[in-house]
């Protein structure tokens, strides 16, 4: 655990606060996200493993630039689209970038747009 530092520990609060407000996921919809997506990353189509935390439920539009917890706006990603490619970037920005084939892209986005439509 990091040092106690007001700027951690207002990190901590803010995060406390805001998953009151606006919950993550549950299990069971962390589940539906894996089966809709085929555990197959939304951005770049990697297969990821469950069991091996290959994936996580990103926020289509990030929680830092103020995006919700609200399960349409998760998908599954895998690690590398997740933590060291996407970061802030649009997700429609983005999957343009992992794609490029046009007609690939506009499958995931497709996909996408469905989940979110569903939910």
């Amino acid at each position: 655990m990091p040092a106690p530092t007001p700027g951690y520990v207002k990190n901590i609060i803010r995060r406390s606060l805001r998953e009151i407000v606006d919950p993550s996921p549950s299990k069971k919809d962390e589940q539906k996200i894996w089966e809709f997506f085929n555990s197959k990353c939304a951005y770049c189509g990697k297969r990821v493993r469950k069991e091996y935390k290959e994936g996580h439920i990103d926020h289509l539009i990030s929680s830092s630039i103020g995006g919700s917890n609200q399960i349409s706006n998760r998908v599954l990603s895998c690690a590398s689209c997740n933590e060291e490619e996407k970061l802030d970037l649009p997700w429609e920005e983005f999957l343009v970038q992992k794609c490029s084939n046009k007609s690939v892209e506009a499958e995931r986005k497709d996909k996408i747009l469905k989940w979110q439509k569903m939910h």
